[in-house]
């Protein structure tokens, strides 16, 4: 039995749960479950890299996943990615630990424009 060669294609399955899952008009629930679906893709990406990821012995935050992933995967081309993922982190955080969630739009633009010379955003994110 011949074994397969791992490839470093795109795996567009988590592309398309995350186009299932996100609603289109509140932001909270978009960063929310925009950061669950990342942190998700983290422990995976981390999974695939490590022969025993359970021998770490320990549960990582996002941070430290994000740092963990970087480590493994960075290359200069996908240095965006790196910056996306913390700013978008930076704007869960800010949800999560600030009730009144003063000045998330500027966050949320921020998150928007490290992604926008990537991806082609026509709209202004939405307003809670």
């Amino acid at each position: 039995m011949a074994r397969r060669k791992k490839t470093k294609s795109l795996n567009v399955v988590p592309l398309l749960r995350l186009g299932k899952l996100l609603p289109s008009n509140d932001l909270t629930l978009i960063v929310l479950k925009g950061h669950l679906l990342i942190e998700e893709q983290l422990v995976s990406l981390i999974e695939r890299k490590m022969k025993r990821p359970a021998a770490l012995g320990t549960r990582f935050n996002f941070s430290q996943r994000l740092c963990l992933v970087k480590a493994m995967y960075y290359m200069i081309e996908n240095g965006w990615v790196w910056t996306s993922i913390e700013k978008l982190n930076n704007v869960r955080n800010h949800l999560a630990h600030d009730v009144e969630a003063k000045n998330l739009g500027g966050k949320a633009e921020d998150f928007i424009n490290s992604i926008g010379g990537v991806f082609r955003v026509d709209k202004k994110p939405p307003h809670r």
